[in-house]
């Protein structure tokens, strides 16, 4: 198992998280924002890395766009997760 296998496991579960957390939160009528923004950053990503090296690496590509979509998933999921802990404890001390 190469090195960065942890790691790629360890994002792999936390986007899965974050898909999972905003899915509790929003119901599912929402989850295609999450999905949307995942696929417009990718492409865009996608689209810059073109301009700039003007050569798709693919292995280069995705490496780097894992490593940006862990960037931006980071935030929404303390949004997320904070938001669901404030409901709940609301809900929780308003009955």
């Amino acid at each position: 198992m190469p090195s960065g296998s942890p790691l790629i496991l360890q994002r792999l579960l936390f986007l899965g998280a974050v898909s999972f957390l905003w899915f509790e939160v929003w119901s599912a009528g929402s989850y295609w924002v999450f999905v949307t923004i995942l696929l417009l950053v990718g492409a865009m990503f996608t689209y810059y890395y073109a301009k700039v090296y003007e050569e798709l690496q693919p292995k280069k590509l995705v490496k780097g766009l894992w490593r940006l979509l862990f960037i931006l998933v980071m935030p929404i999921y303390l949004v997320v997760f904070t938001y669901g802990f404030v409901s709940s404890m609301f809900t929780y001390f308003s009955s």
